[in-house]
């Protein structure tokens, strides 16, 4: 299961979701509407992504690192040397400004941004971009797309009422990542990557971490500490 080593995805989240992800005998089979998610979210990141012919810009790079005697695989999206800049591209649905990063979303950007530093590519500054594919926010009145205003409200052609920008957006949302952290992260790269590794190839399963997103997770039904 390691032969292309452990990915940035597996350790950001719960290690035993990772584990069941990865020892599992049948592939997990997503619904007719999962397929269609993840097939508009290929073709933003297609659509944004560079065709690698632009200098000033990497694109879709597969980086490697070894933490411990672990290695980690992760792929960024959009790096700008000149900038010393990092963007990812997240596609969602109703997104709510204000609820932003979701999942772990922020911790993913941080573990690349930590991989960069080492392969002498370093981020000082990051982003997640978030698309949304249903679209600009609407009018709960008039159910027309709202228009930019000012800097914190977006405005209604319509009815001429105001949206606040915490809870409204124009089809797209870029959250900054917070880096600080990012330098001293190696210990805790190292030790999430090791367990899950271990946990693998021994064949007993990596420690969990319960909570909310326990309900969305496939292996629900086969883990003692999923939060019900």
């Amino acid at each position: 299961h390691n032969r292309d080593g452990i990915h940035v995805s597996q350790i950001t989240h719960c290690l035993r979701q990772a584990y069941f992800d990865a020892v599992q005998a049948e592939p997990y089979v997503p619904y007719p509407s999962e397929y269609l998610t993840v097939t508009e979210g290929t073709m933003i990141h297609e659509g944004m992504s560079d065709d690698g012919t632009d200098p000033n810009i990497l694109t879709e790079q597969t980086m490697r690192h070894t933490y411990g005697d672990v290695e980690v695989v992760g792929t960024f999206d959009s790096y700008y040397p000149a900038s010393k800049m990092l963007v990812d591209y997240k596609t969602t649905r109703w997104l709510m400004p204000n609820k932003l990063p979701y999942a772990d979303h922020e911790t993913q950007v941080q573990i690349y941004a930590n991989m960069m530093a080492h392969d002498e590519l370093p981020v000082q500054k990051a982003y997640v971009q978030y698309v949304d594919l249903s679209s600009v926010s609407k009018c709960r009145d008039c159910n027309r797309g709202l228009l930019p205003y000012s800097d914190d409200d977006l405005k209604c052609p319509g009815c001429g009422k105001l949206f606040s920008k915490e809870r409204f957006h124009l089809g797209t949302v870029s959250y900054e990542v917070d880096l600080s952290g990012v330098p001293a992260m190696d210990n805790w790269i190292t030790a999430r990557a090791t367990e899950l590794k271990q946990s693998i190839d021994a064949g007993i399963e990596a420690s969990p971490t319960p909570g909310p997103l326990c309900a969305y997770c496939k292996h629900v039904d086969r883990c003692d500490s999923a939060q019900r």
